[in-house]
């Protein structure tokens, strides 16, 4: 069965890694077993090279972060170069059904952070 998505945006300024396109999931419907994708686009707006030691669409079971973790692909040891952009694109399929969210997370060692972010909640049937 389809699922429906919803999508909520937050910011939290400054940040030097910046969601330049936000986060999709495609197909807009899918059901367990089907191949997602998840697609965003960061950028590197300092001006100094930034070092992303991880990158991804974090995902979880139900409405907070202490839900059983069901990320996409992890990008790690990124190097982008003062406004230099970075195209997220991972795939995955679930096969657990329930209320899922999935958001964009970054570790940077610097400390810094990513966003704004936004929040994409879906079903998976």
């Amino acid at each position: 069965a389809p699922s429906a998505q919803t999508c909520s945006m937050t910011a939290s300024w400054p940040a030097d890694l910046v969601v330049t396109q936000p986060l999709t999931l495609s197909p807009a419907t899918f059901g367990k077993y089907q191949t997602v994708t998840a697609r965003f686009t960061v950028k590197n707006t300092s001006q100094t090279p930034m070092t992303v030691s991880d990158l991804a669409a974090a995902v979880r079971l139900g409405t907070d972060w202490t839900g059983e973790n069901y990320d996409f692909p992890h990008v790690t040891g990124l190097t982008l170069q003062p406004g230099q952009e970075y195209a997220y694109q991972r795939s995955r399929s679930f096969t657990v059904s329930g209320s899922y969210f999935a958001e964009q997370t970054a570790n940077l060692p610097s400390g810094g952070g990513i966003s704004p972010t936004n929040r994409v909640t879906f079903r998976v049937n």
